[in-house]
């Protein structure tokens, strides 16, 4: 009988305005694309290539995750929103591994807006510049409804990685 685990990502997002005030608090489960789990598999078991650095991206676009996602495409197909602060991508910074599980909840992601524009979903990536095609695509989530701080609201997200039977 062949049993797999679980694996995958969890984003907690919050939606503050201009002021600092808190208009939403979502979490919500992602899609690992074929190509991380490969990655996974490969780096643990087959000494393949490890990245120690990770990045998150937002989209735009009406886009569902389908599990094949490809940093080569995605960006495009997905509409990648890039009108936040910083000249790149943010660093997600996860702190300790404990129980099967990493999380950056020590360092929450916290998006500045300089559009007015809603979002609909996040990724994780290891290519950090905004709008790029390379590396790998780690983690693809929708929200469940779209995100619009305003310009000078923030999107704050929190992203737990976490393996479960």
């Amino acid at each position: 009988m062949e049993s797999k685990g679980k694996c995958g990502f969890v984003y907690t997002v919050e939606t503050l305005d201009k002021d600092g005030n808190l208009l939403e608090r979502e979490r919500v489960h992602n899609v690992m694309p074929v190509e991380v789990l490969n990655y996974i598999v490969s780096a643990a078991f087959k000494q393949g290539p490890q990245f120690g650095q990770w990045y998150a991206g937002l989209y735009q676009g009406s886009y569902t995750p389908t599990g094949q996602e490809e940093m080569a495409t995605f960006p495009s197909m997905a509409q990648e929103f890039t009108g936040y602060d910083g000249a790149s991508r943010p660093a997600v910074v996860f702190g300790p591994v404990a129980n099967g599980r990493v999380d950056n909840m020590a360092s929450p992601i916290e998006l500045t807006f300089t559009q007015d524009v809603e979002v609909r979903g996040g990724f994780v990536t290891n290519g950090s510049g905004k709008g790029s095609t390379s590396g790998l695509c780690a983690s693809v989530v929708r929200f469940s409804s779209p995100k619009r701080p305003g310009v000078g609201g923030v999107l704050r997200i929190y992203i737990a990685q976490e393996f479960y039977s």
